[in-house]
């Protein structure tokens, strides 16, 4: 359609533009959606809610308090004039519109400035720190491989003048380090211990002035119509540094200052500049948010990693809660991740739901992009996982603000591959190119949906954009038909109901809810424990392969049982769906999570208990008479726990939390018989532990390995400083069906030792380990294999008062007691009865040299290292000379766990040391390093341990080495 003859023509005109590629044109202002759309939006998203998982997991609730609704940043309001007929007045509106969308743009389209000199600023006395010179030569070479240079502007680069500095920084400060361009080695170092991770040298202040002044050249190109857009490949970084202080690696707020170089070029007259700051960088820019925080002009936009402020800059400053102050209230908008593992589809809901809403409404004149790539997958800091795609999209979304101005400028990122490949993808996006599709689209992490819930419920008191009030899915008529039982538990006003799990990203079908609870505050998220436990009974069942789930609700009150509807017959309860809630955890067979909730006036607790159930359950059901709902889950859930136990192998195993360890347990066999033959059943391996009959997990290894040698072993420690917080056991004991308590996962899930939270482990959503990086519990054990780790040791502990935590979880996983462990260590005099426990071979000293009680007591911890790696390839022949294990890390001195780099054969210290090695792979991108303390080869890139036949020639004169005498043929 389309029918006033004008606008149709302009219309398509505008539209046609943008195909073409140039920037969408910059919108009226002020842009704010009236409530009659608002409303219209919100019931859409209530009716699609049961169809689209996006539309689920976020909370779309209005939160506004009485008389917030008056404290928005532009109110609506008619601009015509009364006297204006509606001709004139749709004249005027399309004169001014098709002015911008006409807008002559620049001839060229991407700036970019770049100058080697930056690369002088270097730390004298730690040549691997991080923030390294070479992270804008790698940066500027990627840019070169791909062919962008050629297609970008050239900008010149200069320094900032002290003048210019002046807009952000106090003289006293500037002066200050401006002084150390004539300092003396000594002086600086203690200069730059008077900052929180800034190290100096005597080019650091022109190498910081030129990172601010080829920035400024930058911006003055963009706004003067020179380029679109710009691009700048700067160091040292700057949105840590504040007005006074140096802090994080940086020196001058570069884009800060970039944004008052900006508005100073505003004619006085004139309002000033509208600028936008996104900071994407993995930390928050304390310095630019303390810098704008009073100032309206200045909208400052920050994702980062948070963790509830234990993250760098490890200020509270840095919270959802934090929105400006005086005028600038509601112009800083934090959104902090409280954990790691973010990556693209987190970061793009952030923009779609809060970053871009946002924007539109406020309309920036100029959009400053603060790009950090520490937040990429790979870096050694932020641990997050967004991919150069996902950089590229998200530059995409902002190139349609203030009609394309956008300019983006370097802060961290300390992988050198990372960094190179996402500046160069978004440098490509600013040239035009479409940007790559993203592969990885799985569901959003829940807390990235507790975090975008948390600033919603803030930012929607400012924004009218933010206003979208979704109820539940309204409910079908099946569902209305659906009875409960008679036990009163209110509901809110709205006669809220149950948000289901989604399926896959395609509406095929309508999946059918049931009621449930409110949801919780943002404070309360987290699945509730499941209220049953394994039964010993088995389950019949038919028709192994197919897959027919079930549906059913359960309410629980407050020291009731559960219950369901008496109405329901058998027919009713084989049909019915029980929902999914973790469908990212497809390879499991069965996963469960319960969420529970506070009724509307607290009087009661609705329990709505959601069973996914894979191809691998049973077609139906027979329930027998009189059999409870609850009794029906516990055989689910037997069988498929009963199943996973009987045909798991080793590469389905979790991994443990503290490392890449994987701990088994080894007995010795009697007569030095090969365990090889007794694989197919555990009840055969008995005689591994002299007449103990080995559970499953103690027995689930390949003997293959026992037998070649290939075998790791991780002592744990008797005795840790952190054993004191381990509290006394809860009176029911421990369940090791619980699922996590954020996540609802049962794959790979701790219990927390001190408080006996469960939570899942590091390969899953990681949230034991920020449990503990937030509340400071130490002590954890493994639901998997009983293993017990400490974060802060940093290592396995096996100690008595951990037996009774032990016990429990065995007694509730395999429904027996733990077998008692072998307290004697007589039987072993000499080496040679160990040689029995790897099928014979004979075992060297070195081989030997551990407490033989550990083999008998079932504390032995194998790691089963990778067979190869794409990064052998890097491995060099060895030096003439061969290997030397007394020879010093060549940065400290240090002959305490040395390692030496295969690639170029360098020795270096460990990570518990002083991690000259770590930072060795980081800067040089070698990967495989073998240990001089146990001959171990581990390759960065894999995060793994690796045993191949190219790394035996370096083992060999390791071994020699050390030993003495030849290595023993494996």
């Amino acid at each position: 359609g389309g029918y006033n003859m004008r606008s149709l023509a302009e219309g398509v005109c505008a539209s046609l533009k943008i195909l073409l590629g140039d920037p969408c044109p910059s919108l009226s202002s002020p842009f704010t959606p009236c409530e009659s759309a608002l409303d219209s939006i919100s019931g859409a998203i209530t009716v699609h809610r049961k169809y689209w998982r996006c539309l689920q997991d976020q909370d779309f609730t209005l939160n506004l308090k009485s008389g917030d609704d008056n404290v928005t940043i532009e109110e609506i309001r008619d601009l015509s004039n009364p006297e204006e007929s509606e001709e004139d007045i749709v004249r005027v509106a399309l004169d001014t519109a098709m002015q911008e969308v006409m807008r002559k743009l620049p001839e060229k389209r991407c700036g970019l400035v770049y100058d080697e000199q930056m690369m002088e600023h270097y730390n004298m006395w730690d040549s691997c720190h991080p923030e390294l010179p070479q992270r804008i030569s790698r940066i500027y070479k990627r840019h070169q491989e791909m062919g962008l240079i050629d297609r970008c502007t050239r900008l010149p680069h200069r320094l900032a003048t002290t003048q210019e500095l002046q807009m952000c920084h106090s003289p006293s400060y500037i002066k200050k380090i401006e002084e150390s361009s004539r300092m003396k080695p000594r002086d600086l170092h203690r200069m730059g211990s008077e900052y929180n991770s800034i190290y100096i040298n005597t080019r650091s202040y022109n190498s910081a002035c030129l990172a601010a002044g080829s920035t400024f050249n930058v911006v003055e190109a963009v706004l003067k119509g020179e380029v679109q857009n710009g691009i700048c490949i700067v160091r040292p970084p700057g949105h840590h540094a504040e007005p006074g202080v140096a802090c994080g690696f940086c020196f001058f707020n570069n884009v800060a200052l970039a944004a008052r170089y900006a508005q100073s070029l505003q004619s006085p007259s004139e309002p000033p500049l509208r600028v936008m700051i996104l900071d994407w960088d993995i930390h928050h820019g304390n310095g630019t948010q303390h810098i704008f925080q009073d100032d309206p002009s200045v909208l400052y936009v920050s994702l980062h990693r948070y963790d509830n402020g234990s993250f760098f800059p490890s200020s509270e400053d840095a919270a959802h809660e934090k929105v400006g102050s005086g005028q600038g209230e509601g112009f800083n908008v934090n959104i902090p991740w409280n954990g790691g593992k973010m990556g693209d589809v987190e970061y793009l809901l952030a923009f779609h739901r809060i970053v871009m809403p946002i924007a539109y409404e406020f309309n920036p004149q100029l959009v400053l992009v603060s790009a950090g790539f520490d937040a990429a997958r790979g870096d050694p800091l932020g641990g997050c996982r967004i991919s150069p795609e996902g950089y590229a999209h998200m530059t995409h979304l902002l190139m349609g603000l203030a009609g394309g101005k956008v300019v983006v400028v370097l802060e961290g990122g300390y992988n050198l591959t990372s960094i190179s490949d996402s500046m160069a993808m978004c440098t490509r996006t600013l040239l035009g190119d479409a940007p790559p599709p993203i592969t990885d689209l799985h569901a959003p992490r829940p807390a990235a949906l507790r975090a975008i819930s948390s600033v919603l419920g803030v930012q929607q008191k400012y924004w009218h954009s933010l206003r979208i009030n979704a109820g539940p899915p309204v409910p079908s008529e099946a569902e209305k038909e659906v009875q409960f039982s008679p036990e009163k538990v209110p509901h809110s006003k709205n006669g809220e109901q149950g948000i289901l799990s989604p399926q896959r990203r395609s509406p095929r079908k309508q999946i059918v809810s049931s009621p449930t609870v409110r949801e919780r505050g943002e404070d309360d998220l987290t699945p509730q424990p499941s209220p049953w436990t394994p039964r010993t009974e088995s389950t019949e069942s038919s028709s192994p392969r197919s897959a027919t789930s079930i549906d059913d609700s359960i309410k629980k009150n407050l020291g009731g049982d559960l219950v369901t509807s008496p109405s329901q017959d058998e027919s009713t309860r084989e049909g019915s769906v029980l929902s999914l809630t973790a469908a990212e955890d497809e390879d499991k067979d069965m996963d469960i999570s319960a969420k529970t909730d506070q009724s509307y006036e607290g009087e009661a607790l609705e329990l709505v208990i959601e069973l996914q159930v894979s191809d691998k359950t049973p077609e139906k059901r027979r329930s027998k008479p009189g059999m409870t709902v609850e009794e029906l889950l516990r055989d689910l859930h037997l069988e498929d726990h009963t199943k996973s136990l009987d045909s798991r192998s080793p590469e389905s195993d979790s991994k443990p939390v503290g490392g890449a360890r994987k701990k088994t347990s080894m007995g010795r066999q009697s007569g030095g018989a090969s365990q090889s033959e007794d694989k197919q059943d555990p009840v055969s391996m008995a005689k591994a532990k002299e007449g103990d009959h080995l559970v499953p997990y103690e027995a689930d290894m390949d003997p293959a390995l026992v037998c070649s040698g290939e075998l790791f072993t991780v002592t744990p420690l008797s005795w840790c400083p952190h054993l004191e917080s381990v509290h006394a056991l809860p009176s029911g004991g421990l369940d090791v069906t619980e699922p996590c308590a954020e996540c609802g996962t049962q794959v790979e899930n701790w219990v927390c030792l001190t408080c006996y939270q469960v939570l899942c482990g590091r390969y899953v959503s990681q949230h034991m380990m920020c449990h503990g990086v937030s509340s400071g519990h130490n002590i954890v054990l493994s639901f998997s294999d009983l293993s017990v780790w400490c974060y802060s040791c940093d290592a396995y502990i096996h100690n008595e008062v951990l037996t009774p935590a032990k016990q429990s979880v065995y007694r509730s996983k395999f429904g027996e007691d733990m077998p008692r462990a072998a307290q004697s260590t007589d039987k072993l005099q000499d080496p040679a009865p160990l040689a029995e426990a790897i099928g014979g071979h004979h075992l060297t000293s070195n081989e030997a040299d551990m407490n033989p009680s550990h083999l008998f007591s079932g504390e032995l911890f194998t790691v089963t290292p990778l067979s190869w790696c794409p990064h052998l390839e890097s491995v060099h022949a060895l030096p003439s000379c061969g290997l030397d294990v007394t020879e010093p890390c060549a940065e400290c001195g240090t002959q305490v766990e040395n390692w030496v780099c295969l690639t170029c054969y360098q020795v270096l210290c460990g990570r518990y040391v002083s991690q000259h090695m770590m930072c060795h792979g980081v800067s040089c991108g070698h990967n495989i390093v073998l240990s001089f303390s146990d001959l171990s080869v581990w390759c960065y890139s894999c995060d793994a341990y690796i045993h191949n036949e190219v790394l035996t020639p370096a083992k060999r004169s390791a071994y020699r080495s050390k030993f003495c005498e030849d290595m023993p043929g494996v």
